[in-house]
């Protein structure tokens, strides 16, 4: 589902400040337009975030985090070292030394 659809049906309307000013597009039976005249970043975050991110759905076994979903706290899960990886070695990889090693001390020197 995209994010205008289910915007729209969180009583949203067929107003989706999402899109740039002027553009429409047809959703089944409904005409979908931005009637503010620009785009929004802040309404834009808001219809997504009701939308698909819902804070306040029942938790059935807490800890929740979002919708509903069981999310345990890590100091409580692990006993040991953590280890995280993210898009952010991709969009440094370039300016990384040669050898491959990396610390964070190496991210302070290329920042």
């Amino acid at each position: 589902k995209t994010s205008a659809a289910a915007a729209l049906e969180a009583g949203k309307g067929t107003s989706f400040s999402c899109l740039p000013p002027d553009f429409t597009f047809e959703l089944g039976d409904k005409k979908i337009t931005n009637t503010e005249g620009k785009q929004n970043f802040e309404t834009c975050a808001a219809h997504i975030s009701a939308a698909l991110i819902k804070k306040t759905a029942e938790c059935s076994f807490a800890p929740c985090g979002f919708n509903g979903i069981y999310q345990p706290k890590l100091r409580d899960v692990f006993t040991g070292p953590i280890y995280a990886f993210s898009y952010f070695y991709d969009r440094t990889e370039l300016w990384l030394p040669v050898d491959g090693q990396i610390t964070v001390g190496t991210y302070k020197e290329i920042g």
